[in-house]
């Protein structure tokens, strides 16, 4: 089995993309980035206000590791939330994951990033 890897971080500073350690075992690592449309139905925005309650979104994110590492095979997890005001055109989520083949990498991304936006506690400020 391949051994597995987390970074978990809820931060206020510009994000960059994901660097996970190499590693043999994986053969697929796959990312998402969640990046901040110039727009919102249509009208154009300047960004997002991200609001966070940040002990509880620790918590939170520490948690959904543990579930998704309960729920599948060994893997690498990279997850990465910023929070307050993110401009148009840049991150404000990553999730990352490496795993020995593609499709468990793609259903486990799917599943993190399904879990990410129902339940962690961060809420959106649109600023036009």
């Amino acid at each position: 089995m391949p051994p597995s890897f987390t970074h978990l971080s809820i931060t206020p500073d510009p994000l960059s993309p994901p660097k996970l350690p190499h590693n043999t075992a994986w053969g697929s690592q796959l990312t998402f980035a969640g990046i901040v449309r110039g727009h919102e139905n249509g009208t154009p925005i300047k960004g997002i206000n991200y609001h966070v309650y940040l002990s509880l979104a620790k918590a939170t994110i520490d948690k959904i590791a543990e579930n998704g590492r309960a729920k599948f095979e060994p893997h690498g997890l990279w997850i990465e939330h910023r929070f307050n005001f993110v401009p148009a055109g840049e991150p404000s989520l990553y999730i990352a994951i490496g795993t020995p083949h593609s499709k468990e990498g793609n259903d486990i991304l799917t599943w993190y990033l399904q879990t990410v936006k129902s339940t962690l506690p961060v809420w959106k400020e649109i600023v036009p």
